[in-house]
């Protein structure tokens, strides 16, 4: 079965995109060598996020802020008690071949959605691609400080989710295998809003949660964390390269007004970037 499933998420990627010839790409940011530039610009713009923030903005964090510590208070110890309680083999032998989804095959995911808009000339698989590629890279930095920062043990490593060593070798927190689901996920749902690819990619990111929990490595906070973390990274950085394809650096319009005077008749054409 884990055999089957890079091939099954590449297969995805051939069958979402649509036509070349449908779709209207006024700026041109995912060329190959573009690339490393444009992951630099969304860890940058990820990075500045917090001082354009508006109210609301600041509001959103303080609520998943909130419902990271309150599922930490209230869940992480029942739920992980439930799920080892018992021999649950068929489990975890599916939770085995699930978690790398969160994984290795977020990153083939996105090189294989890339590579067959590339190939195949179709401007928003590739585009889907890059977008994928750039918020796991941006995610991962942004997951390296937080885990390092509060060096929580795992389950199987501790007796209680409070065990925290700052700057040790634990890393529990945040979940990594879900910032990765989620942030491969949030951006391909940003660029195929139809059902079925938005109940598959957070379907998808939601069992890698699930599985990471199953096999005793993460609390359900840091699969919580793993998922907000994941989703406004992801979010945040297609809508950056959005507005760079789309937006005032990406568009421009050619104008023609007719010019008529005395003794003279013609065309005045202008290109405005």
């Amino acid at each position: 079965m884990s055999k089957l499933l890079p091939l099954a998420l590449l297969t995805t990627c051939l069958v979402t995109g649509t036509p070349v010839s449908a779709q209207a790409t006024p700026g041109r940011v995912d060329a190959p060598l573009q690339l490393p530039g444009l992951v630099w610009e969304d860890a940058v713009g990820v990075a500045s996020a917090p001082w354009r923030a508006s109210q609301e903005d600041w509001t959103q964090l303080a609520l998943g802020a909130a419902a990271v510590l309150g599922t930490a208070i209230l869940l992480d110890h029942p739920v992980q008690k439930a799920l080892q309680r018992g021999d649950h083999a068929s489990l975890h032998h599916l939770a085995d071949h699930v978690a790398p989804i969160g994984n290795t095959y977020s990153f083939l995911f996105a090189a294989g959605c890339y590579g067959a808009g590339y190939v195949n000339r179709d401007n928003e698989l590739q585009a889907a691609g890059a977008d994928a590629f750039s918020s796991l890279i941006v995610a991962t930095a942004v997951l390296i400080p937080l885990k390092v920062g509060f060096g929580r043990a795992t389950p199987s490593e501790s007796s209680g989710n409070a065990d925290l060593k700052p700057l040790g070798s634990q890393d529990s927190f945040p979940s990594g295998h879900t910032t990765w689901a989620f942030a491969a996920a949030s951006s391909f749902a940003e660029h195929y809003t139809e059902p079925w690819a938005q109940v598959t990619a957070y379907g998808l990111a939601t069992l890698v949660g699930m599985a990471r929990l199953e096999q005793n490595q993460h609390w359900t906070s840091d699969v919580v964390a793993g998922a907000l973390i994941g989703t406004t990274v992801g979010k945040l950085v297609t809508q950056l390269n959005q507005a760079k394809r789309f937006g005032s650096r990406g568009q421009y319009r050619l104008e023609l007004q007719p010019q008529l005077g005395l003794g003279y008749q013609g065309v005045r054409m202008a290109l405005k970037f």
